[in-house]
């Protein structure tokens, strides 16, 4: 089943036509659920290490705004001890779990920090921080630069850039240098 589905979807991605996206969706759903379902159920304790690697992953993405969200919680919901989740997650991504929950908060504030108004008090509560100076202080070790700081040189890169020309095109013609091009007149013609 598996390399069916993963043969279907390898011949579906040079498809062309209105549906080509529509099934090339279904079917990626249908292989990473399959191959999640072979990771989570798979028998002997290997498969069911990385299944629990797996499972709390997921856990920090859905959760990552939880401020209670730490590796006791999660080897609660998981149904082992906190050690020795840690020490599994460790030796299966080679990641400490409470960084990776950390990294994962920052992403979330980067993307808020790039796309929202909000402030960095509301940023660093919204991603599961509950004091402000210390999501700085984990910000700055794992950007090298503070909240404030890195949201002041985005607004300066989306200033330059917004300064920088525009080139208007009508019809698709270029009209860079004033004429569009393949619309010169000769050098005798009015």
């Amino acid at each position: 089943v598996f390399l069916t589905l993963a043969n279907t979807t390898a011949s579906t991605h040079s498809m062309q036509g209105p549906a080509r996206d529509a099934v090339l969706k279904g079917l990626l759903l249908a292989l990473l659920g399959l191959f999640r379902n072979i990771v989570e159920t798979g028998s002997g304790q290997l498969n069911s290490d990385i299944g629990k690697v797996f499972q709390a992953k997921c856990l920090v993405r859905e959760q990552f705004a939880n401020a209670d969200l730490g590796v006791s919680h999660i080897a609660e919901l998981l149904g082992c001890s906190p050690d020795y989740l840690s020490h599994l997650f460790h030796t299966e991504t080679k990641e400490r779990l409470t960084h990776y929950i950390q990294r994962i908060r920052i992403d979330g504030a980067i993307l808020a920090l790039e796309s929202s108004p909000l402030t960095i008090s509301e940023i660093a509560y919204a991603s599961g921080f509950s004091d402000p100076a210390y999501f700085a202080r984990v910000f700055k070790q794992h950007k090298g630069t503070t909240p404030q700081v890195y949201r002041a040189k985005l607004e300066a890169s989306r200033q330059a850039q917004e300064e920088q020309p525009k080139t208007v095109y009508h019809d698709r013609l270029d009209f860079t240098h004033g004429v569009p091009l393949g619309k010169e007149t000769p050098a005798g013609s009015p």
